[in-house]
């Protein structure tokens, strides 16, 4: 029927294909094709002839047939079976997509056993009809709960719905898959393979244009009730799995969610390169925690044991009492300080006469200047007891630190999980009266709220501050974090105090850009404690 390729008139070549070739590659749901090798490279000569033929307003129509044909030899890379396939549900077969997806089962690759398919025209056509070269972004079943779409609602100011969108969400095609073989492979093979999908990811980052970028990352979710209606971005499939699974490799090689790992360490030790858009949407833990805590002399490994196993403050609070307790029966040498004494003394006693400023701990001064002074570093404890009373108009209180966020006394004297409880009563009443705020992932440096314009471009920044009674009552403070971002923001920052937090007569006392309002700083006998020494301005 068919005349050899060069016989045949370049306008009826695409017809004929159409008509001809093609169909015997269109597969019913279990169909199995009977086409020897050798007619199958001579199906793919005259596919390849037509297309080079046909003039440019056809081969939009020729395209669309090719796409619909399952005429590409393809093979899953788990199990070493073949499949036809049509082009747009197999990778090309590079060298990273190979190691890649080695041994991963349900992704196919065109087989370059076919000397055919390995042709450079070839493998450009096939990539017009959707072969991909890099990871492909595929539309996915959507994994958010109700309740997350609950939540999702409530926190943007309208939680009831008469109507919701279907949303559009994307995954990459097999990358779910290696996620769920890395944890299964011996331990030196796991950061290697973990390597291989960061460079895949980036190679997609990289190749993929703004908007296939913006979709396969982000989706919206649109709602509506009584005539209002919401539309928020979220985001997709793969960067929820790519956020919860334990995929990436910590300094000892281990695997672990991203927000666990800082990404100097995947740098350093593993040879990572940094991609914007990845590290913008995959939550690495910020380098600021693990540069802090060695800062601090706190070994950032304890940190992440601690977040691993869920051991809160007061948890390692209880672990400590409980130690001192344990320790106060051994028998002291020489009638020393018990243990508790001797820690007590450390943290709130520094000698303000040391001359190396930086090793001291934190320096804690309370000072009522309308009864007398507590010398600089040393505590008082009556002035310490009034702050449990509600006679506190005149209390000032001085905290000295060299670490810059370091944990200091509760304006309310409260214990820390009492402290979040009051602070989450009040960014919930904040959000009730001013639903345009949008919360931040928890424990977010420098504010708890943010406002977006339509484009998702954060316009406002809010840090939320719970007291228990007023502002006449006991202060609100900053850490050295949060003012910075205030000066940073300047008139998009806002202070929010909520006074009387979780009562019937709660309020919001709003003050705009906080560090530019101020005039004057404040310093007080408390700072002797990280003064430099007398002695020491008069060397060379």
């Amino acid at each position: 029927m068919l005349q050899d390729c060069g016989a045949i008139p370049s306008a009826n070549m695409s017809e004929i294909v159409m008509k001809h070739i093609l169909p015997r590659y269109s597969l019913e749901p279990g169909q199995r094709l009977a086409v020897n090798d050798a007619d199958y490279e001579a199906d793919i000569k005259r596919i390849l002839a037509a297309y080079e033929n046909i003039q440019n307003e056809q081969r939009l129509t020729y395209i669309n047939h090719l796409q619909s044909a399952a005429f590409v030899r393809a093979i899953d890379l788990g199990t070493n079976i073949k499949y036809w396939s049509i082009p747009g549900n197999v990778y090309l077969p590079t060298n990273l997509l190979k190691a890649l997806f080695e041994g991963v089962s349900g992704v196919y690759m065109i087989d370059e056993a076919y000397d055919c398919l390995r042709d450079e025209t070839v493998v450009n056509l096939l990539v017009r009809c959707g072969a991909a070269p890099h990871l492909k972004d595929v539309s996915a079943k959507t994994t958010y709960s109700q309740e997350e779409l609950n939540n999702i609602r409530r926190n943007n100011g309208l939680e009831r719905a008469s109507w919701s969108s279907e949303i559009q969400d994307k995954t990459l095609r097999g990358v779910e898959n290696v996620l769920a073989l890395i944890p299964t492979l011996d331990a030196e093979f796991r950061h290697h393979r973990a390597g291989l999908l960061w460079n895949a990811l980036t190679d997609f980052a990289e190749n993929a244009t703004p908007q296939t970028l913006q979709q396969t990352f982000k989706t919206t979710y649109k709602w509506g009730y009584s005539g209002e209606s919401k539309a928020v971005a979220i985001d997709t499939d793969i960067v929820r799995k790519l956020n919860a699974v334990a995929w990436v490799p910590d300094s000892d090689g281990e695997l672990q969610i991203p927000k666990q790992v800082d990404f100097e360490t995947l740098r350093d030790r593993y040879g990572w390169e940094e991609e914007p858009t990845l590290t913008r949407i995959i939550q690495f833990k910020p380098p600021i925690i693990a540069r802090l805590a060695r800062e601090a002399g706190i070994d950032p490994a304890a940190l992440d044991l601690m977040q691993k196993h869920g051991v809160t403050a007061e948890k390692l609070q209880e672990l400590i009492n409980s130690q001192l307790e344990s320790q106060k029966d051994v028998p002291s040498d020489n009638n020393s300080k018990t243990h508790a004494e001797s820690f007590n003394k450390e943290v709130t006693q520094p000698t303000p006469n040391n001359t190396n400023a930086v090793s001291q701990p934190v320096s804690k001064a309370i000072v009522n200047p309308s009864s007398r002074s507590i010398e600089a570093g040393k505590p008082d404890d009556t002035a310490i007891q009034n702050r449990q009373t509600s006679n506190r108009q005149h209390e000032f209180v001085s905290y000295i630190g060299i670490r810059p966020d370091s944990e200091e006394l509760d304006p309310d004297g409260k214990e820390h999980s009492k402290r979040l409880s009051l602070e989450e009563k009040a960014i919930q009443f904040i959000l009730e009266c001013e639903p345009d705020w949008q919360r931040t992932p928890p424990n977010n440096p420098g504010f708890d709220l943010y406002k977006t314009d339509p484009n998702g471009n954060a316009v406002a920044y809010c840090e939320v501050k719970a007291l228990s009674e007023t502002l006449d009552n006991g202060p609100a403070a900053m850490t050295r974090t949060q003012f910075e971002k205030a000066q940073k923001q300047g008139e998009l920052y806002w202070l929010y105090v909520v006074e009387n937090a979780g009562a019937d007569n709660q309020r919001i006392v709003k003050i705009q850009n906080p560090a530019g309002k101020g005039r004057y700083f404040t310093f007080d006998r408390g700072w002797r404690a990280v003064a430099v020494p007398e002695a020491d301005l008069h060397t060379s």
